[in-house]
């Protein structure tokens, strides 16, 4: 299967992987037109070694000669390629698919792993590059009226997304990918009351063998958040998809999806931003291929700084003044309320340490403690005092010596010689 960066010819050639091809941002070298020309005549597509001009091409045009003339017949019914032909697949297709077909071998035999590589993107799956967009316009159609974020460009989207994991996933079968994931949101229960794939179905039923059919099926209903939450896709294919689908929920483009649902189905602001804690965030650490793991981690951190700002924007002046520590009169006592736990009462020091969210806590080990995994504590210096005075002999800071001031540090140790002594006299 072609990358998403091709250059489909109306046979369904990918002139972006063609050898000849010079058009900008393909251009080639002399000398890489030179090993295409002599490459030609090692295949057999010419009976000697051309000149690099006539090596060299700028894609097809109805005035070159082509034994098919399937550019011709395309502009004839103002079509761009064969897939949007009522007649497809002609004879003259079965044709072409045919001989281009019987080149195959001779290339196997012949071409290194990278000559055979870039003949086979561009010309051995001719044939798949029409189903693939044939499928295109197929859910273009589908989702001509959605606008909630589930519509055609969100498919394109997650099609590209796959292709781009499955160029790092060479065990991966590209076919059943590429189909997979446009068709993903085809029978989507929140857009459609189809059962058993119908809409996908309707779709492979004659152009896919039955087979691939429920090879491909299976990795749809693989895909969604909400019916598989937790369930890794058995098929790399599956993880593939399912990985390309949540990667478009990320990011920008996942803000944007969330707020035009939202907007379509009435939803108010908060139960959006809700979404995001529901959803979103969850997303990253849920992925199942290397490639989506990095694209993921920076569509996550853009999820988290636009939830800051949003924050910080949503607080008006009276919630600000909420958020501070203050002293309730009736309660007599220092309190700050949060917005995202409840609030604190105590005296200002410890109110003061809370609303930091530093806390306050001055750790220590004692007789208690000693053979333990834990150490113990006290919210205030005064408590420490106290856990000394208990145990001067098991009383220890060491360790947490960077949770006390000098002058505190000092006392303790004042103190605690002091308490020594007089037991030793006693």
């Amino acid at each position: 299967m072609n990358t998403v960066n091709r250059i489909l010819a109306a046979c369904g050639n990918d002139c972006s992987a063609c050898p000849r091809y010079v058009l900008h941002p393909y251009e080639k070298s002399e000398e890489e037109l030179r090993h295409t020309a002599e490459l030609w005549m090692k295949i057999g597509y010419r009976d000697h070694v051309v000149t690099n001009d006539e090596i060299s091409c700028t894609g097809c045009k109805p005035e070159n000669w082509c034994r098919y003339r399937v550019i011709k017949c395309c502009q004839e019914k103002e079509i761009k390629t064969c897939a949007s032909c009522s007649a497809y697949p002609c004879e003259t297709m079965k044709e072409c698919f045919e001989v281009t077909s019987s080149f195959e071998p001779k290339c196997l035999q012949v071409c290194s792993e990278a000559e055979y590589a870039a003949l086979k993107r561009a010309f051995f799956e001719k044939k798949q590059n029409l189903l693939i967009e044939q499928a295109i316009s197929y859910i273009t159609d589908l989702f001509r009226n959605d606008s909630g974020g589930h519509d055609a460009e969100h498919t394109l989207r997650v099609y590209h997304n796959a292709m781009r994991i499955a160029e790092t996933e060479p065990g991966c079968d590209r076919e059943i990918t590429a189909l997979a994931a446009l068709l993903h949101d085809a029978d989507d229960h929140k857009l459609f009351y189809t059962e058993n794939n119908r809409n996908a179905r309707a779709f492979l039923e004659g152009r896919v063998p039955a087979e691939r059919i429920d090879r491909i099926c299976a990795c749809i209903n693989a895909v969604s958040f909400s019916q598989n939450q937790g369930k890794v896709p058995e098929t790399l294919e599956g993880k593939i998809v399912q990985d390309a689908d949540r990667l478009d929920a990320m990011g920008a483009i996942g803000i944007a999806r969330t707020f035009a649902y939202g907007g379509e189905h009435g939803r108010p602001l908060k139960e959006s931003v809700q979404h995001f804690h529901d959803k979103l965030l969850l997303l990253k650490d849920m992925m199942n291929t290397e490639t989506a793991k990095q694209l993921a981690a920076r569509r996550h951190a853009f999820l988290e700084a636009f939830l800051s700002e949003l924050d910080e924007e949503l607080m008006t002046t009276d919630e600000v003044k909420r958020y501070i520590p203050y002293y309730d009169e009736h309660g007599r006592c220092w309190r700050v309320d949060f917005p995202d736990r409840p609030s604190e009462e105590g005296d200002l020091l410890y109110v003061a340490s809370e609303f930091a969210r530093t806390g306050l806590c001055f750790p220590y080990n004692d007789a208690a403690t000693k053979e333990k995994d834990y150490s113990g504590h006290a919210h205030y210096f005064e408590g420490v005092l106290r856990a000394l005075l208990d145990d001067p002999e098991g009383f220890s800071i060491e360790g947490f010596e960077e949770y006390y001031s000098l002058q505190e540090r000092e006392m303790l140790t004042e103190v605690q010689e002091h308490l020594l002594r007089s037991r030793k006299q006693v």
